[in-house]
């Protein structure tokens, strides 16, 4: 082998491991990155006059476009919640709105909501929640209240 051939094959396998290296290191960051930015936290909405509702696993949805909603609320027997939220066109606010139906106890509570959210949601977050209840013993109404929204990790109640 004469010292051309020997020098462009320690060339080539220089470059082939450091290209094998470079394409490693893109591949883990890639791979982190994309983990922590899929990854979707629960969303606590904390009502100033008491209760929280928890959406599990909420990720905003982008500009213009809706996502579905699945949660409960915090507490004994853990009403569970549905819903759908929306990121205004030009990507600045979050409609979420829920009903959830309280099965428990010796009375019936039926509760629906939207809420409207600032984005991006800062920790907590300031948000208004308007709806209607309809309890059974106690009548109907509508409520108003300050929330605070911010991202948590809340386990459904058995």
């Amino acid at each position: 082998m004469d010292v051309r051939t020997e020098k462009a094959g320690a060339a080539h396998r220089h470059a082939s491991n450091s290209g094998r290296w470079r394409f490693g290191a893109l591949l883990v960051l890639g791979l982190a990155t994309c983990g922590t930015a899929a990854h979707a936290k629960d969303l606590c909405l904390t009502y100033s006059g008491g209760g929280t509702i928890v959406a599990k696993r909420f990720k905003a949805p982008k500009a213009n476009r809706c996502v579905a909603v699945q949660g409960f609320e915090r507490r004994a027997n853990g009403t569970v919640v549905t819903g759908t939220a929306c990121t205004s066109s030009n990507g600045s606010t979050l409609q979420l709105s829920y009903s959830g139906h309280d099965w428990a106890g010796g009375s019936s509570y039926f509760e629906t909501a939207t809420c409207h959210i600032g984005l991006p949601i800062t920790v907590p977050q300031a948000a208004t929640c308007t709806g209607t209840f309809i309890s059974t013993p106690g009548g109907s109404g509508r409520f108003n209240q300050a929330t605070a929204v911010e991202p948590c990790d809340a386990s459904v109640p058995d």
